[in-house]
């Protein structure tokens, strides 16, 4: 049986303190790594959702009234936008595992497992 002083032993023990204080403050740089990527991206997406919701309006009104002008009646005129939007989200349902969660879960593993 081998013989260890005590220095030995205080010498490993202060060693692996010192390796769980750096391990630790790696993980913590690892989260705020890859929490300030997905905030990053998740206000990208808000505000991106917000000025096209903006934009969407706006064309919406440019083509109530051009319907309007061919029509010359504004119950049908949003009729037919309300119905483009309901095909469009019709389509979103029928699609959203391709459009989004496929992508979204791409998006995602690609942040959180690959160490770049």
């Amino acid at each position: 049986m081998a013989e260890y002083n005590n220095e030995d032993i205080e010498y490993t023990v202060v060693k692996g303190r010192e390796l769980t204080s750096l391990l630790r403050d790696y993980i913590k740089l690892e989260v705020i790594d890859k929490g300030s990527s997905l905030l990053t991206f998740l206000l990208t997406i808000i505000l991106v959702i917000a000025f096209a919701t903006i934009a969407i309006f706006c064309l919406c009104m440019a083509f109530y009234h051009y319907l309007l002008q061919a029509t010359n009646n504004p119950i049908l005129s949003y009729s037919i936008i309300g119905l483009i939007f309901l095909v469009i989200c019709l389509l979103i349902l029928l699609l959203r595992k391709s459009l989004i969660e496929n992508r979204l879960i791409k998006f995602l593993s690609n942040k959180l497992f690959n160490s770049k």
